[in-house]
């Protein structure tokens, strides 16, 4: 019966289950209970004591030799990652920004002012239809409607970078061309060359533009003119 308990609890009983054991085993011999009463003792004891051995077991299972200890949880330490502060940009970086994302714009209008200038007859005294390539006039000024809506999302992708009143001039000036940019997309959009020059001749009112982008190039040491400075 020991090495059934043993077995049970791998190789350890507890001193409070060999008292009880040995106690009923003497209190089977005291009562001097024969035959059949004999042959249940001798088969219910060992159950007996199996079944309180497995419970002695289970309440110090953590006793038991070479037994895996319980894992602690493991706390986990998140840092939250900072984002470095942006380089602001000098007066000097700030202009060659500037003209590197308002150049290509510059150029591209130019372009598509060659292309409606063709149609342009001076004795009759103003652009004629007929004369009018549409399909590359609407492509020029969808050209120019791109190249507008690169240079504002360039200059407001660095907004970080400038400081100062350059850069609240440059963010004015940037919302402000959208107006442009709008007017570019009505002329690529033209469904005929009478609607293309239509749009060409009633420009929207760009004198707060014109004011905002001298003012830009003040602030950032650039010459006036913005098609000389260009390269136009």
């Amino acid at each position: 019966m020991r090495r059934t308990w043993q077995r049970v609890c791998r190789g350890r009983l507890t001193p409070t289950v060999l008292r009880l054991m040995k106690w009923l085993h003497r209190r089977f011999e005291i009562a001097g209970i024969e035959g059949w009463l004999g042959d249940m003792k001798r088969a219910l004891l060992p159950l007996v004591g199996l079944l309180l051995g497995v419970s002695a077991c289970g309440a110090e299972t953590s006793a038991i030799p070479g037994s895996s200890p319980v894992p602690s949880p493991v706390r986990t330490t998140i840092e939250a990652s900072v984002a470095p502060t942006p380089q602001l940009l000098t007066i000097e970086e700030a202009g060659e920004s500037y003209l590197g994302a308002i150049c290509p714009l510059n150029k591209s209008k130019q372009a598509a002012s060659d292309v409606v200038e063709q149609s342009y007859d001076a004795a009759a005294g103003g652009y004629l239809p007929g004369l009018l390539d549409l399909q590359a006039s609407r492509e020029a000024a969808a050209a120019a409607r791109d190249h507008g809506r690169r240079m504002i999302e360039q200059l407001v992708a660095e907004e970080e970078m400038w400081s100062g009143r350059p850069k609240e001039t440059m963010l004015d000036f940037t919302d402000e061309y959208f107006v442009e940019v709008s007017h570019f997309n009505a002329l690529a959009d033209s469904a005929s060359a009478d609607d293309f020059l239509a749009t060409w001749s009633s420009w929207p009112d760009t004198k707060r533009l014109g004011m905002l982008s001298q003012k830009l190039r003040q602030q950032l040491e650039l010459p006036a003119d913005a098609s000389g400075s260009c390269g136009l």
